[in-house]
């Protein structure tokens, strides 16, 4: 799967799952330093015009084998996802 159509799934998966997702104007984002072997991580943060700040939002995280979506699972999961990225 191509990022893309990650990105795609990820923004579907945010917009289910966060009532709030347009009213704060949430938009997909590749999350850099963040790194899972077989998947993307994304970001989504809300528009400025929001005026909004998402406090304690886990990243979403795409399989790029099956396309699955889901949210990191908690601090400690994001750390590891943090501490792996490549250099």
């Amino acid at each position: 799967m191509q990022k893309q159509e990650a990105a795609r799934l990820a923004e579907e998966f945010g917009r289910s799952n966060i009532s709030k997702w347009d009213e704060l104007g949430c938009s997909i984002h590749p999350a850099d330093r963040l790194y899972l072997p077989g998947h993307y991580v994304f970001a989504y943060p809300p528009s400025a015009e929001s005026g909004a700040r998402l406090g304690g939002n886990w990243p979403i995280v795409v399989n790029e084998r099956t396309g699955e979506c889901r949210f990191v699972r908690g601090v400690d999961e994001y750390m590891k996802l943090k501490a792996a990225r490549p250099l």
